[in-house]
């Protein structure tokens, strides 16, 4: 049941980061179908990192608090939701940055849960002897989804 937990905590995490990877090649592509600049990507970016961060600093901690099986499907349900919207706004035609923003700083508050919500059910299945070698294995799973991402 240990592996179990240990795969599925894994590829769970590293999925979500493949996300991360999908954006960065898509940048190219608001070039050419919006126009938008290279600043103007990056500020989306900065967007997602600093929402990321913030929710890192003053949400984690609900993990901790409330069921991490129900928070981690609520999580990953609205993570969805929010890349398929992101997916979807290549449809519409003469679009503002504006919606882009709103979306990478909600996409940034949901991710920031990932990592430790993830962690802390790994850490409840495996004692803490021989924790950090398992923990270091673990830690791959952001470039391994990085390299699914591309």
């Amino acid at each position: 049941m240990q592996l179990a937990m240990f795969s599925l905590t894994y590829v769970n995490y590293g999925l979500l980061h493949s996300t991360r990877s999908a954006w960065s090649l898509a940048t190219t592509d608001l070039h050419k179908l919006y126009g938008f600049g290279f600043t103007i990507e990056g500020d989306m970016n900065t967007t997602f990192l600093f929402f990321y961060s913030v929710g890192n600093f003053f949400l984690a901690h609900l993990g901790d608090r409330y069921n991490k099986n129900r928070l981690i499907f609520i999580m990953y349900s609205m993570i969805a939701v929010v890349q398929i919207v992101l997916g979807s706004l290549m449809f519409v035609k003469d679009l503002h940055p504006w919606p882009f923003f709103i979306i990478k700083a909600l996409d940034g508050i949901l991710q920031s849960f990932a990592w430790p919500v993830n962690f802390a059910i790994l850490c409840n299945w495996f004692p803490r002897k021989g924790r950090g070698f398992l923990i270091g294995v673990w830690a791959t799973n952001p470039s391994v989804g990085d390299i699914f991402g591309v």
